[in-house]
């Protein structure tokens, strides 16, 4: 019996300790390297080694480490700078993810060649900067135009991030949506790396691409970012000052902006077509120089306290913008003689305070729960004004004056647990906004008024999960979406459930293949709905449908890429089929052009893209080129368009010490046909030329347009009213414009705070315009 006892108390010890220990397993990646082979050591506190391997296709793993112990595993090949990952106080099983072994730098004279490292985490592409690019970077948005990623086009100058096709990219700092110019007044010294979501997670709403810049300890008791960008000879300016201060765990900062331009030379021509009932009306427009100004200001206070996970972050601010002039002044030719003068000038002026709280708490072992809660006021001021001058007779003419008032908050709330079964992300976001707007209209022999009060409400619920197997990854989410929606009193609701799944396959370290799909819905603006009816000019008119119902998309897109030794070939297809599109239909009515939306039968889209990029001469050159296709299919209620039209572009860059010399183009890259119009925006290439420091830049830009005139156009296909509108503005021809940039920062350590969750608070404009 004795024996027996001892034998089971034995047996219990071994179990106990056995289960004490625990194992621990990762991946290296090594940069520009024809084989994954590297050498792991597992070292205890006291740096004496534990074990050690060499690895076969990057995979390691060790077992046997004691619960509750510190150990260090280190990644090293010759000729590559080593990669450590410490471990406190071990109490499960571990996944280290990704290690990371990049070449060391070959001098050039004085340029340091180093390629940026990309690695995959959590289905998800992790681009690190190279030395060359984090030394020779004044800002962020710098920074990341060198680094040169695939389908993102960067000008740093305007603080403009896009798609080569069109599409919307998002930008985060550590998960938080911010503004472009929030990003661009980071230093790259405190950058680590950039997280490039390309299947953007449910938490992201309908973005195409996120941005999240990931940042590391920054060495500041104090910062100051400054980028002045002026015009050389016509009134232009873009600029923006950022100030923040540390103090223990709390950082204070104050941002404002500034973006005025003063120009005179806005013209349009018009051509247009009414198919009346009992007469056909051609006319057309002969433009002449008209004012175009405007003066946007943005201020912004924060505070924010870190300390480990959790973070408090409060924000306060307005918004002033105020457009005096957006005139437009032609002879109008009517059955093609000289009718009369035009004269055609929209103004406004908004002011908008805002406020934000946001709170992030630790809940358990890597667990998180955050909420965010945001609220804003408005108040716009909306006049146009047209004439219609005959010679020897009184103008025609009608005023239209608009003041609107907004409120708006939102709260969103997340959870998160990340776990070896794979991440888990549930998350609700509400909204909702208050509009109230009062419309005074005068013609030359009536007066009226009209109020609409609107009220928009919409929760979002969401949860996903992802997980990765050896070289797949899998996320799948679903959503709910209700909509509420009140018009003076006419009232409506909508429903709709949102999957979505991506997979992304990575079966070497040159070839990735990316799948994603999912359903949403797109929403009527506010304007759109309006129960107004307002004038155009004399013969047609816009009107809002309160009847509109919300048009559901099924998008799918197929990704790949192969990246050879210093370039890559990456191709991109997509479809989206939208049923009950919100879009535009033309009729007529009581001898008037109505001009309004509905929900039609369908619409597609496909799209399928080429390019072609990379550095060949390390950081001495990058280039990028690439050539898409758009097709477009409409199935409208009373009317069927195809359209199909080729698109390019690309940029190439020359870096020589602190020297850089960067020419872009474009061609057609953000055109799109809609319901019955082909929408064309500005082509055009730009040559700029600067110095940059990690501490100052000076950049001098010159834009020239492939048309020598418009920069913007739209041809509209309806068989009531068709139409072609072209807009110039001559200032914009052969600009030249001059960019300072200042980032300096000094004093004690101060972490940017990680943030997992936007602030969900949308405001839009309910007034309808009317403009032409």
């Amino acid at each position: 019996m004795r024996n027996y006892v001892f034998c089971i108390m034995v047996a219990t010890a071994f179990l106990s300790l056995h289960a004490q220990q625990y194992a621990v397993r990762g991946k290296v990646i090594i940069e520009n390297a024809d084989s994954l082979e590297a050498s792991v050591r597992l070292l205890a506190q006291s740096g004496t080694a534990v074990a050690g391997v060499q690895t076969h296709g990057g995979e390691f793993a060790f077992s046997g480490l004691s619960k509750g112990k510190n150990y260090t595993v280190v990644a090293s090949r010759m000729g590559y700078t080593s990669d450590t990952i410490t471990i406190e106080h071990i109490s499960k099983d571990l996944d280290l993810g990704a290690m990371f072994l990049r070449n060391k730098s070959v001098k050039l004279g004085e340029v340091a060649v180093v390629g940026s490292s990309i690695s995959m985490r959590n289905g998800i592409k992790r681009i690190f900067p190279n030395a060359f690019q984090l030394k020779n970077s004044t800002d962020a948005l710098v920074m990341l135009d060198k680094m040169n990623l695939q389908r993102i086009n960067v000008n740093p100058l305007t603080k403009n991030v896009s798609l080569n096709g069109g599409g919307t990219v998002k930008v985060l700092l550590n998960g938080r949506e911010v503004s472009m110019k929030e990003v661009a007044s980071l230093s790259p010294s405190i950058i680590k790396c950039v997280d490039y979501h390309d299947n953007p997670e449910a938490r992201y709403g309908n973005a195409d691409v996120v941005l999240d810049f990931i940042t590391k300890e920054d060495m500041s008791g104090g910062w100051i970012y400054a980028s002045l960008w002026q015009g050389a000879a016509t009134p232009f300016g873009e600029d923006y000052v950022s100030l923040k201060f540390n103090r223990g765990s709390s950082q204070f900062s104050v941002d404002y902006s500034l973006a005025y331009r003063n120009w005179k030379h806005l013209s349009r021509e018009y051509s247009e077509r009414f198919n009346l009932a009992d007469s056909t009306i051609s006319r057309g427009e002969i433009g002449k120089p008209g004012c175009f100004k405007y003066d946007n200001h943005v201020m912004r206070l924060n505070y924010n306290y870190q300390k480990k996970r959790t973070i408090v972050n409060f924000t306060a601010g307005g918004v002033l913008q105020n457009s005096p002039f957006r005139e437009f002044v032609s002879d109008l030719r009517y059955q093609g003689k000289i009718k009369t003068s035009l004269y055609d000038n929209s103004n406004n002026h908004t002011t908008s305070p805002f406020g934000q709280l946001y709170v992030q708490l630790p809940i358990g072992d890597k667990q998180l729960y955050v909420a965010n809660l945001s609220g804003q006021y408005g108040k716009v001021k909306y006049n146009r004004e047209y004439l219609e001058t005959e010679v020897g007779n009184e103008p025609d003419r009608f005023d239209s004056r608009v003041h609107e008032t907004q409120r708006s908050y939102a709260l969103s709330q997340m959870y998160e647990n990340k776990r070896n079964w794979g991440t888990l992300t549930a998350g609700l976001n509400f909204n909702q906004q208050f509009s109230n707007s009062d419309y005074d209209a005068a013609t030359n022999d009536s007066h009226q008024q009209h109020s609409t009060h609107m009220r928009l409400s919409n929760l979002y619920s969401y949860a996903q999960w992802g997980r990765g197997w050896n070289k797949v990854y899998v996320r799948a989410g679903i959503g709910f979406n209700q909509r509420w929606v009140r018009v003076g009193e006419q009232k409506q609701n909508a429903f709709i459930a949102r999957p979505s799944i991506s997979v992304r396959y990575v079966p070497t370290s040159k070839f990735d293949v990316r799948y994603y799909g999912s359903v949403s819905n797109s929403m009527p603006s506010l304007s759109s709905l309006s129960d107004y009816v307002q004038a155009i000019d004399f013969i047609q008119v816009e009107k809002g449908n309160p009847r509109l119902k919300p048009q559901t998309n099924y998008y799918n897109a197929l990704m790949l890429n192969y990246k050879l030794k210093t370039t890559t070939f990456g191709l991109y297809l997509n479809q989206t089929y939208s049923h009950a599109p919100i879009m535009e239909a033309t009729y007529l009515e009581d001898g008037k052009v109505v001009r309004t939306e509905e929900n039609h039968k369908n619409f597609q889209n496909y799209n399928v893209e080429l390019e072609y990029g990379g550095q060949p001469l390390g950081d001495l050159l990058s280039f990028k080129a690439y050539f898409g296709m758009k097709f477009y299919v409409v199935n409208g209620n009373n009317y069927v368009h195809h359209k199909s039209f080729p698109y390019f572009g690309g940029q190439v860059a020359l870096y020589y010490k602190q020297f850089t010399a960067r020419w872009s183009y474009k061609k057609n890259t953000q055109d799109q046909f809609w319901g019955e119009t082909l929408y064309r925006y500005e082509d055009g290439h730009m040559l700029s030329i600067g110095y940059q420091t990690s501490k100052f830049s000076i950049t001098a830009d010159a834009l020239n347009l492939f048309s020598l005139r418009h920069i913007s156009a739209r041809e509209n296909y309806s068989s009531v009213a068709p139409y072609k509108r072209y807009e110039y503005l001559n200032e914009t021809r052969n600009l030249v414009r001059i960019n300072f940039t200042l980032n300096i920062a000094w004093g004690k350590r101060y972490r940017q705070p990680s943030k997992l969750i936007n602030d969900g608070n949308s405001t839009e404009s309910a007034i309808i315009k009317g403009e032409k």
